[in-house]
């Protein structure tokens, strides 16, 4: 990179400015004298800047990092021509109309749809401005930079109910069908977006006028307020917090009104309704639709469409090959190009490269199972630390010490000879003598838990559901008698149960992350 190491986004504001067509970048102070002139903290303030680009002619940036910038625009502007893209749409003839004739509205509409929020897809259900319904639809050809093409088609979006689009069978016609709706859907937004008022409009409201409860911004600008103690602890309707919310109301106002408008008293240039008309478009958004759609009749709108000499074209510049990302990278990054495709190589190898450590995940679940105590609160990790959330005081703690876990065995063997409805006579029969009692009482047990089995195998959907181990990896069919591999069967279903949640948090995916296992995402194969 060429730009200087202390140069970041957090302290270049007001730091760069273009001045008799050469970069120049205000530093942080080096000397004693230059700490009085320029702060090395904060904000800088804009009309000191300006002061100081205008004075200090050693402040130019770098050879280095005029030629990069200069490179970045050769052949501009006539390079710009090949950024762009037509793309057939369908969409309702109110919206084709305002396209046509104001073409720069088109990266708002885009933007709008792109940043959409729960709040502005509101306006997508009614479609009160461009309405598509009884038909009201006409096919075009619209123009698009790659950039917002590309921002367009990318986002799955699903057609609001005023829409009806082609089946998908009907591939250029759904397409077109889909871009346009997306677009018509960008420009209700847009129009609908009350942050766009035309400042004239702005300038005439009060706190009394104001629609504070439809504001974003203003709910997130008294929430902020109040977390700083603006309000000093007072109820809500309160006299006193009614007086600081109208102080907080007046000066959020203003800020905004300030946020409208353009400062022009450090612009250089020499014709000043260039930047009034570049300006004001993002301004009277909703302004300049109704001036063009009080000019929209039919004959208008075919007017346009016939003067419309916007050619379709390919989109195959979306599909890029290894070749022509080569190209790509070293055009755009230069020296930095080996570094980036390093980087892209360790990423690949580490995806490609099997980083799963089976053993430790069926090391690490029978450590948890052997291990781990359940509470009121959910399963404690061995090893786990409660920290401060424990609820528990130090004289329940002892008293969960002295309450251990025990295991009754002839209790346990009570429970199974009354599920397994084994007579009375034969359980006295079968009581070993006190010699071998031990040895007996294995043995039982071993039988008992061989019936299980039987049974369970005894059932075709159970039996087929369990992994089983074989010794000959050739066969190809599997030995219903063979014996079931628990930790075969662990895994299985550890992976499955990853699986399927898709990406997203799951149990198997916290348990996992509590042993320390990080599992690659499912590539489908």
């Amino acid at each position: 990179m060429e730009l200087p190491s202390w140069l970041d986004p957090s302290n270049s504001e007001n730091r760069i400015y273009i001045h008799n067509g050469k970069v120049y970048i205000i530093p942080l102070p080096s000397t004693p004298a230059d700490i009085m002139q320029i702060p090395s903290a904060g904000k800088l303030d804009r009309e000191r800047a300006v002061q100081l680009v205008r004075k200090r002619p050693d402040m130019v940036a770098n050879a280095g990092i005029q030629n990069a910038i200069l490179d970045r625009l050769s052949g501009y502007p006539e390079a710009a021509k090949t950024e762009l893209h037509g793309a057939k749409c369908t969409l309702p003839k109110q919206a084709a109309f305002v396209l046509l004739r104001e073409p720069q509205l088109l990266p708002l509409a885009i933007e709008a749809f792109y940043l959409r929020d729960p709040m502005s897809l509101k306006a997508c259900a009614a479609m009160q401005r461009f309405s598509p319904a009884n038909n009201n639809v006409v096919s075009t050809t619209i123009q698009f930079t790659r950039t917002t093409y590309a921002q367009t088609v990318s986002q799955k979006f699903y057609p609001p109910k005023p829409f009806n689009l082609p089946p998908v069978s009907r591939k250029k016609e759904h397409q077109a069908a889909e871009l346009g709706m997306k677009l018509a859907c960008g420009m209700e937004m847009l129009y609908a977006d009350d942050r766009l008022q035309q400042p004239e409009e702005e300038a005439a409201e009060d706190v009394r006028t104001y629609r504070f409860t439809q504001d974003p911004k203003w709910r997130e600008f008294s929430n902020n307020v109040t977390r700083l103690g603006y309000f000093r602890g007072e109820k809500e309707g309160s006299r006193l917090y009614n007086e600081l919310e109208l102080k907080a109301k007046e000066q959020y106002l203003l800020q905004r009104r300030e946020r409208l408008y353009v400062h022009t008293e450090d612009v250089d240039v020499d014709d000043m309704s260039i930047l009034y008309r570049s300006s004001s478009i993002n301004m009277n958004a909703r302004k300049k639709i109704d001036t063009i759609l009080a000019e929209y009749s039919e004959e208008t709108l075919q007017e346009a469409l016939d003067n419309n000499q916007i050619v379709e074209g390919s989109d195959d510049w979306m599909q890029v090959d290894a070749q022509q990302l080569e190209e790509m990278l070293t055009k755009r990054l230069g020296n930095m190009k080996d570094d980036v495709v390093a980087d892209m190589e360790k990423e690949m190898k580490d995806e490609t490269e099997p980083a799963v450590d089976l053993e430790k995940i069926i090391s690490s679940f029978e450590h948890f199972v052997e291990g781990s105590q359940s509470g009121i609160d959910g399963v404690e990790f061995p090893g786990g630390n409660t920290g401060d959330d424990s609820e528990y005081d130090e004289e329940d703690e002892m008293e969960d010490e002295d309450q251990a876990i025990s295991f009754d065995m002839e209790r346990f063997m009570n429970i199974l000879k009354g599920s397994l409805d084994i007579p009375e006579a034969q359980m006295q029969h079968t009581q070993p003598s006190t010699k071998d009692k031990s040895t007996e009482q294995v043995d039982n047990l071993s039988n008992l838990m061989q019936q299980m089995d039987q049974e369970v195998y005894g059932h075709d959907k159970i039996g087929k559901s369990f992994a089983k181990a074989t010794e000959n990896e050739d066969e190809d069919e599997e030995d219903e008698s063979a014996p079931v591999d628990v930790q075969l069967n662990l895994v299985k279903n550890v992976l499955e149960s990853f699986k399927s949640q898709q990406g997203l948090p799951g149990p198997a995916g916290n348990i996992l992350s509590q042993f320390g296992v990080a599992l690659p995402t499912d590539n489908e194969e």
